[in-house]
């Protein structure tokens, strides 16, 4: 058996527009993060060889 796993941007969270947080990254800081909308594989395929 194959597992063909799609990881392409497998990981997405929502920006947030507050001070010192760039826009396309994701920020934390010590007490906060921004909000994770989407993590793992996002699609996969199983085949028998």
């Amino acid at each position: 058996m194959v597992v063909e796993v799609n990881m392409s941007e497998s990981f997405r969270w929502e920006d947030q527009p507050l001070p010192g947080y760039a826009k396309g990254v994701y920020d934390t800081t010590p007490t906060s993060f921004e909000p994770i909308r989407r993590f793992g594989a996002n699609t996969y395929v199983v085949r028998v060889e």
